[in-house]
């Protein structure tokens, strides 16, 4: 947490997670990768192509975080505020250009 953190501040990208060495560990893995997203880690590196299947699935982009991704951007290029009050995310113009989202190649991928 302590580097996720360390990252935000110096306002990089989120960092990427060290791999999870036992091979064959699905179970492991999926809980390592599960909480390495849940914390604000970005991916995960994997030391093994039985990996990359399980660490992509996890942290792509749900459908429902990449409408509200398209949502935000399309919010902040209009800069409308009768859209920003009906909106239940409530989306502050200042928060979003103090922030640096993750690339958005991320958020094209759907499950």
């Amino acid at each position: 947490a302590a580097l996720v953190l360390a990252s935000a501040n110096s306002k990089l990208g989120a960092p990427i997670d060290s791999p999870h060495f036992i091979i064959g560990d699905l179970t492991g893995l999926e809980e390592r990768t599960r909480r390495a997203r849940d914390i604000g880690f970005g991916g995960k590196l994997c030391i093994h192509p039985e990996q990359l299947d399980l660490v992509n699935e996890i942290f792509q982009a749900t459908l429902a975080e990449k409408d509200w991704a398209e949502r935000v951007i399309q919010r902040w290029n209009d800069r409308d505020q009768k859209s920003r009050r009906r909106d239940p995310f409530r989306i502050r113009l200042g928060l979003v250009g103090s922030h640096q989202p993750r690339p958005l190649g991320w958020a094209n991928r759907r499950r």
